[in-house]
C-alpha cells in the first residue's frame, strides 16, 4: 500500500505580463493561445486553450490553458491558468523520461522563456489527487475517509507549511476561498475523537464532502472553497489542494505535490484505529512522515 500508485494534476494559475512600451494591450486568447502552443513544441503532450470545465477531465489527457477572472491583474496583463494533464506516481519511476516532475520542469521552463510570469496573492496551485485515468476511477469511500481523517486532525502542522494569508480566518480571502476543513460548520465544537466518528459514520463521499466542505451560508449543501476541497469528486473523482500559495516554479509544485502523496499513502497503508493514534496522539508529526523513506511507514 506504501508504494501504491497514485494520480495527480495541477493547476497553476498566474499572471501573464507584457511591456507596454513593446506590446500593445494583451488579447486573452492571444495569450492563451502562445502558452498552448508552447507548450506543444515540448513534444510532452498536446495542449489546447479551453472552452469549458469538462474539457480538462482526467481522462482529456491534455493540456490546457484557460482564462482566470479572480486572478486580479493590471494593464498589460493577463490571468491565466495553466492545467497539466494526470500523471500517474508510481514510487521508484520518478526517472522516467515521462514522468511527472520531468513534465512540470520542462513544460514550465519553456512557457517561461517565452512570456513574462508572475504570481499575486489572489491566486493559488491546486494539487488534484486521484486513483486513476479513466472516466469512472475515483476515490473509495474507505479511502476518502482516511485522508480526511489525517488531513483534518493535522491540519494545524500542515499550516505550519504556509504563509500566514494561506490559512489564517481573520482574512477575508481564506474566509472566501481557502477556510480550513476545521471551520466547517459541522465541526466546530467537536473534539478529535466526534470529527474521527463523524468521518467514519460518513456513508459516500456527498456525505463526507457535506461535513468536511460545508456551505457556511447554508445556501448550498457543501462549497469547493476550502484549503482542501472534496467537492471534486463529483466532477473528476478526485481531492483537490487548494491552500499552496501561487508559485510558477516547478521545483516548488514538486515538493508540495510530494508532500501530500507521502502524506496520502501513509493514511491508506494504516489501519483505521493505528491512523486515529497517529493523528491525535502527536506521537508523529508531519515532519516525520515526510522525512522516511518510500519503503517505511
Amino acid at each position: 500500500m506504501a508504494n501504491r500508485a497514485l494520480t495527480l494534476g495541477f493547476e497553476v494559475k498566474c499572471i501573464v505580463g507584457f511591456d507596454p512600451r513593446t506590446h500593445r494591450p494583451p488579447s486573452p486568447t492571444y495569450v492563451k493561445e502562445g502558452i498552448a502552443q508552447v507548450i506543444r513544441s515540448t513534444k510532452l503532450g498536446d495542449a489546447k486553450v479551453r472552452v469549458n470545465d469538462t474539457d480538462s477531465a482526467p481522462q482529456s489527457r491534455s493540456w490546457f490553458v484557460a482564462g482566470d477572472e479572480s486572478i486580479e491583474t493590471g494593464n498589460y496583463e493577463v490571468g491565466v491558468e495553466i492545467i497539466s494533464p494526470p500523471f500517474i506516481d508510481i514510487p521508484g519511476e520518478e526517472n522516467l523520461r515521462s514522468g511527472w516532475r520531468t513534465n512540470m520542469r520542462e513544460v514550465l521552463k519553456t512557457v517561461h522563456q517565452h512570456f513574462a510570469l508572475r504570481t499575486d496573492s489572489s491566486a493559488g496551485l491546486h494539487v488534484h489527487l486521484g486513483v486513476g485515468l479513466e472516466q469512472n476511477d475515483c476515490w473509495s469511500i474507505q479511502d476518502l475517509r482516511k485522508l480526511a481523517l489525517i488531513f483534518t486532525l493535522m491540519e494545524p502542522e500542515l499550516n505550519l507549511y504556509h504563509p500566514r494569508e494561506r490559512w489564517d480566518m481573520n482574512l477575508e480571502h481564506v474566509r472566501t476561498y481557502i477556510r480550513p476543513l476545521s471551520s466547517s460548520r459541522l465541526l466546530e465544537g467537536l473534539s478529535h475523537n466526534q470529527i474521527a466518528h463523524a468521518i467514519r459514520n460518513s456513508q459516500d463521499w456527498e456525505e463526507l464532502t457535506e461535513l468536511l466542505n460545508a456551505d457556511w451560508e447554508e445556501e448550498q449543501t457543501y462549497r469547493r472553497q476550502y484549503a482542501i476541497s472534496f467537492c471534486s469528486m463529483g466532477k473528476y473523482g478526485t481531492i483537490e489542494f487548494r491552500q499552496h500559495k501561487c508559485t510558477t516554479s516547478p521545483e516548488e509544485m514538486i515538493w508540495w505535490a510530494e508532500r501530500l502523496l507521502k502524506i496520502a499513502r501513509v493514511a491508506l497503508s494504516l489501519e483505521w484505529n493505528d491512523l486515529q493514534v497517529l493523528c491525535s496522539g502527536n506521537a508523529v508529526m508531519l515532519f516525520d512522515l515526510f522525512t522516511q523513506k518510500e519503503n517505511v511507514v
